[in-house]
């Protein structure tokens, strides 16, 4: 089903269709097919499957995600990202991250890899694609 709240902290994990909150804090597992919010925070070795919307988003050391698409992304160190699209993006050493595409700023410090960046000219979320669509 669908989660709704002003603040969700989970500490364990959780499993759900889609999560919709003002800001999100995750020390566990999270399975999603979506996470809309204003904030979230990965703690460090925190797991997300599924995409996460947001305006902010840090993806705390050692976690994992597939998918995120913010106006700004902290990768922390050794965190591992499928794809960050962003306004600003931020890649801390030792992160890996499959593809980035970044709008105005690209900062990656030494030892993080990217196997592909792309600067594009607008940051498209997927939840506002759909509305371009209809």
């Amino acid at each position: 089903g669908v989660v709704k709240a002003e603040s969700i902290d989970i500490g364990g994990g959780i499993e759900a269709e889609k999560i919709e909150c003002e800001v999100l804090d995750v020390s566990g597992s999270v399975e999603v097919s979506k996470i809309e919010a204003k904030q979230v925070f990965l703690g460090k070795n925190s797991r997300v499957s599924g995409t996460i919307i947001a305006e902010e988003v840090e993806v705390g050391e050692k976690s994992r995600v597939d998918s995120v698409y913010a106006d700004t992304v902290t990768v922390c160190e050794r965190a591992r990202v499928r794809k960050v699209a962003g306004r600003e993006v931020f890649v801390e050493r030792g992160a890996r991250i499959d593809k980035v595409e970044y709008v105005t700023r690209l900062e990656v410090e030494e030892g993080a890899i990217i196997r592909e960046k792309e600067q594009i000219s607008k940051l498209i979320k997927p939840s506002e694609a759909m509305s371009e669509k209809s």
